[in-house]
């Protein structure tokens, strides 16, 4: 979670993203797919994405290619703890719903 946590904090190109700053297909969501993928490998994870303010999924990377990219994760727990500056690691085990 450190990881994530840091690479919103300090990666300017998923701020930019996350912020509406950076075009889709962009260098920043080139650079920002990549860190994505990196994360899930090292971490052993199915999924690692981006969401902004509004809970919608700015990038996202999946094990198995699962686009997620502009879907509305707002209702998620994950979420909704997040907007309340509260840490969180939620594990499931889930279909993808989108």
């Amino acid at each position: 979670m450190g990881a994530t946590i840091l690479l919103g904090a300090e990666n300017r190109s998923v701020q930019a993203l996350a912020a509406g700053r950076a075009k889709p297909g962009s260098t920043s969501q080139a650079e920002v797919d990549a860190t994505l993928g990196l994360l899930r490998t090292l971490y052993f994870t199915d999924d690692a994405l981006v969401v902004n303010r509004q809970g919608i999924i700015a990038a996202y990377s999946s094990h198995n290619g699962t686009r997620g990219v502009g879907k509305d994760v707002s209702y998620r727990p994950y979420f909704r703890l997040a907007m309340q500056g509260t840490n969180s690691v939620i594990t499931t085990s889930a279909t993808t719903t989108w």
